[in-house]
């Protein structure tokens, strides 16, 4: 696979305003709806992942509201990125590519491959539309040995694979949480709660890791040291809602709460904001 090195890049002078490319590839989104929604309805009997077409657009308007701040490592060369095949992280990582006139790698690991294709298709064409040589490609897991050969390799959410790689010796390895879960649960009372929660993480390929076998003192031991953000606490003791209460600087916290009620979307739109 080749790389695509800065000097390489040409950059049109037509697409210096971000907003009209932007443009570009929403006007792009919409002429696809048809095939969107048709590919995701093939897409959806493999996978059980939310995915309203709408949103697709939503990204892209606050995108163009709020702009881009960084938050995970990138580089002017070929990046590869594993990730749980979510469109919207998709659209989000095409767009970056864009902004920063590099190219990008995507392993969607065999989620939403139909939708994902047609969202990179676009993006390339909007690349090819005004000569800019940077790609963006996609696989579907993608072998080990072709992974050793990246120059940064980012894996979202999935630590067990963040730790495979490390054990392989992937070089230039980074993790990124984007919306992996801590949950922490000392009652069978919310056994029920706990089922929905765990049914919803599946259907979307959430990652979540439980601290429940341990005691409250080894649980906020290991969830301090976690990479997850996110942290869902299901109890009835007033001590260890406090307790827990002192991770709300690093952590994200619901208690007793099922964080995905009301349509709630735990994916931040903005996942990878460039200044």
């Amino acid at each position: 696979m080749k790389n695509i090195f800065k000097s390489d890049l040409v950059i049109n002078e037509q697409i210096q305003d971000k907003l009209f490319i932007l443009e570009n590839i929403k006007s792009e989104i919409f002429l696809k709806r048809k095939e969107i929604e048709k590919i995701k309805k093939i897409d959806s009997k493999y996978c059980k992942m939310k995915f309203e077409f709408s949103e697709l657009i939503n990204i892209i308007e606050k995108i163009k509201t709020k702009g881009y701040t960084a938050k995970t490592k990138i580089s002017s060369t070929t990046n590869f990125i594993k990730y749980n095949g979510n469109p919207y992280i998709t659209l989000n990582i095409c767009i970056l590519a864009i902004i920063e006139q590099i190219s990008i790698t995507l392993d969607c690991s065999d989620n939403m491959l139909g939708t994902n294709n047609i969202i990179v298709d676009i993006i390339n064409l909007i690349l090819g539309r005004y000569k800019i040589k940077n790609r963006i490609y996609l696989f579907s897991n993608m072998p080990i040995e072709e992974v050793q050969k990246q120059n940064i390799v980012i894996v979202i959410d999935d630590i067990n694979k963040y730790n495979f790689y490390k054990r392989k010796k992937i070089q230039n390895l980074f993790f990124y949480s984007l919306n992996s879960i801590d949950i922490y649960c000392d009652s069978e009372e919310f056994d029920d709660l706990l089922d929905i929660i765990y049914k919803y993480a599946d259907n979307n390929a959430i990652m979540i890791e439980s601290y429940s076998e341990l005691n409250i003192e080894e649980a906020i031991a290991m969830i301090e040291n976690s990479f997850n953000k996110i942290l869902i606490i299901l109890t009835k003791n007033e001590k260890t809602k406090q307790e827990f209460k002192k991770l709300a600087n690093q952590k994200q916290i619901y208690i007793n709460e099922n964080p995905f009620d009301n349509n709630y979307k735990l994916i931040d739109p903005l996942i990878f904001q460039i200044s």
